[in-house]
């Protein structure tokens, strides 16, 4: 029995299952043979076995988990979490509300774990190794998108003194039955806002990298929506839509595991709509599939382990939404010209 990999384009797994153990399947890389099943098409055969012996990758559902594998899927959770890589404590300075993050020691381990991953598993992003990069571009990008009356500063190397925003994360929102579609469109409007910003660092139109629903505080008293959190930043070889449409995607990813089957379309299309940028939709569009492999392990982690096939579910009928939309656009788009022809 074998299990062929197409690397057309690198990211498409064929997996055949064993009839003892469906979707669990033991990869061998020491039987690597690369052979030609179709014409003008590159494949790789891998023996398989049913138990696991010495340095092999258990396949289930296309999701690699070897001990290595973990322990980098851990740093990169912890590196998109914060978790052990900075400290976070409120705390009054100079008579000011601020929230102060420090790196701390010994985090550079856990950003270089999770950058591996990153790489492995297509990510598109990584964090900041160097403190005092990571410092430099927290405080740029506070300054960059909050208003002037809100301070943001660097103190040392490892320290960032940000001040508070008004609101609550949309996660916390979403907690306590509290997130409205108004909350959803400010995110949308906002983010949309924060894409047409020049970025000196990409000499490109800038980008979050990592805008899930805790990186967004929404105020309902002032229907403004903020984005918050920049640990995460994306690769600068990426273009502006590219990392536009990821940015989309990064959010969509956590929201679809927080809500309700009911809830899931009309939420998406609600922040989807606001945003309103159709190149960028477009884009998000063709990145709507829940791959396999290490990209599907990329998915496992920003949804939260949420179920696989309901998370296909769900993703497909967003791309199905989505594409009925554009089409009837088209379509509204065609009469006025049909009349000229006539």
């Amino acid at each position: 029995m074998n299990v062929q990999i197409d690397t057309t384009n690198g990211q498409r797994i064929f997996f055949i299952s064993s009839s003892k153990q469906p979707g669990r399947l033991i990869l061998s890389r020491a039987s690597l043979e690369p052979r030609v099943l179709r014409r003008r098409r590159q494949c790789y055969s891998w023996s398989l076995e049913s138990t696991p012996k010495g340095n092999m990758f258990l396949m289930g559902n296309g999701i690699t988990q070897n001990s290595r594998l973990r322990e980098l899927l851990e740093a990169a959770n912890q590196a998109i979490n914060c978790i052990k890589i900075n400290s976070i404590t409120f705390e009054m300075c100079q008579e000011r509300p601020m929230w102060v993050k420090r790196r701390r020691w010994g985090s550079e381990v856990i950003a270089g774990q999770a950058n591996l991953f990153f790489r492995l598993a297509q990510g598109r992003v990584h964090v900041w190794v160097d403190p005092k990069k990571w410092q430099r571009w927290e405080v740029y990008c506070f300054r960059l998108l909050q208003e002037p009356r809100y301070c943001a500063y660097g103190e040392g190397s490892r320290t960032v003194f940000m001040d508070a925003i008004p609101g609550m994360h949309l996660c916390e929102h979403l907690k306590r039955g509290t997130l409205t579609m108004r909350a959803l469109e400010a995110a949308g409007r906002e983010l949309r806002r924060a894409h047409e910003l020049w970025c000196s660092e990409f000499d490109d139109w800038w980008s979050h990298g990592d805008p899930h629903l805790d990186n967004v505080i929404y105020d309902p008293s002032s229907n403004r929506a903020r984005l918050i959190d920049f640990e995460v930043v994306h690769d600068q070889s990426l273009p502006a839509m590219v990392r536009h449409a990821d940015d989309l995607l990064v959010f969509l990813q956590d929201l679809v595991c927080r809500v309700s089957s009911d809830q899931w379309l009309p939420f998406a299309l609600c922040f989807i709509n606001a945003y309103g940028q159709s190149d960028v939709v477009a884009e998000l569009t063709r990145l709507l599939f829940v791959p396999a492999g290490l990209p599907g392990l990329w998915w496992k982690l920003r949804t939260e382990n949420f179920e696989r096939q309901e998370l296909i579910r769900r993703v497909d009928a967003l791309r199905c939404a989505l594409l009925r939309t554009r089409d009837a656009k088209r379509e509204r788009e065609s009469f006025p010209l049909q009349g000229i022809a006539s």
